[in-house]
């Protein structure tokens, strides 16, 4: 796997697209069950295994580095692949991939997150807008201020006003996907 983390910071378009379609196979096959770490990383279908789930393990981080090297990337192609490939994704693997976005400074890829979840109200993705709001930038806190009042009704002006007022009012509508 370090080797895909490789390629995707310094391969070119062709091997960064590569990588990414490894991405998108191990996470649109469902017959990967797991993925087992030895040396490097083995790819076990549900065909190797006995049923057994004890050997899994957590590889959203390996594939974070590889996403967000795709995202740093000077080629849009790449960029626009890999933000795709995460936003494509259930909100286990994507919501703390777009929480670190959105702590990393790049007001680009923060308002492609931001404009992704737009009039959503389920709390995966209210819950992105309220630590928008806490953005140094501007831009970025202005418009997860502007879709929250467009929501809800209601100016917000940091994410402990808008999460306390989350818990007191809405905890009921958060549970509906």
């Amino acid at each position: 796997m370090d080797s895909l983390v490789y390629l995707m910071r310094n391969g070119g378009i062709e091997d960064k697209c590569a990588v990414l379609f490894v991405i998108e196979t191990i996470w649109n096959n469902d017959r990967i069950r797991h993925l087992r770490q030895e040396n490097d990383f083995v790819f076990a279908s549900a065909s190797d295994s006995n049923g057994e789930d004890d050997d899994y393990i957590d590889d959203a981080p390996l594939i974070t580095r590889i996403l967000l090297s795709g995202l740093d990337s000077d080629d849009e192609e790449v960029r626009s692949r890999s933000f795709e490939t995460i936003n494509g994704r259930p909100d286990e693997l994507s919501n703390p991939i777009f929480l670190f976005i959105l702590a990393r400074g790049d007001t680009e890829l923060k308002m492609e997150v931001l404009n992704s979840r737009v009039g959503s109200e389920r709390k995966e993705d209210v819950t992105l807008f309220f630590h928008a709001l806490d953005d140094d930038d501007y831009d970025i806190h202005d418009f997860a201020k502007s879709n929250l009042n467009q929501l809800f009704n209601i100016v917000f002006e940091n994410s402990d006003e808008a999460l306390n007022w989350w818990e007191r009012h809405l905890d009921e509508k958060a549970e509906v996907p």
